[in-house]
């Protein structure tokens, strides 16, 4: 008999867990990926000939502009973009698996594509200097000015 409540006590908590994740965006942000990627992911047959990057669709803010691979936390938003406010920004917090230590990236959010659904944050050159190294714990966040607009963040976040 115990067992079964402390069961479904179990599964009421996780459920509110999930909830306050995925409505710790505000509504802002629908979700956020992380995921490693090389210079030729971002590499389309456009580039050869205007000799510029293309976006295709996303926004692609990078910690070192010049640098394309490294870290991304692709966030998946659910409006677009261009109705964030217009100062705003995006911060992430991150502790990657080579210390403990919590470091922190400002992006400044682009305008253009102005339909775009999905900001690429990316932690590339020095900032991210091994393919090999990991996030353990991080979180978004959208702010105008220092007022928090929305965040996601990761499981181990708010853990031990």
């Amino acid at each position: 008999m115990y067992g079964r409540i402390f069961l479904l006590c179990g599964i009421l908590a996780w459920s509110a867990g999930c909830q306050s994740a995925s409505s710790a965006g505000g509504g802002v942000i629908a979700s956020v990926v992380p995921r490693h990627m090389e210079t030729a992911q971002f590499q389309y047959v456009g580039e050869f000939f205007t000799g510029r990057e293309v976006a295709d669709n996303r926004i692609l803010a990078r910690s070192q502009p010049e640098e394309r691979t490294g870290q991304y936390f692709v966030v998946s938003l659910s409006e677009r973009a261009a109705q964030l406010p217009p100062g705003a920004h995006a911060r992430l917090e991150i502790i990657r698996s080579d210390s403990t230590e919590v470091r922190l990236h400002d992006f400044a959010i682009p305008r253009d594509p102005a339909s775009a659904r999905e900001i690429y944050l990316g932690l590339t050159g020095s900032d991210w200097p091994e393919a090999s190294l990991r996030p353990v714990a991080w979180r978004v966040r959208f702010l105008d000015g220092e007022a928090v607009i929305a965040e996601w963040p990761s499981f181990l976040w708010d853990g031990p």
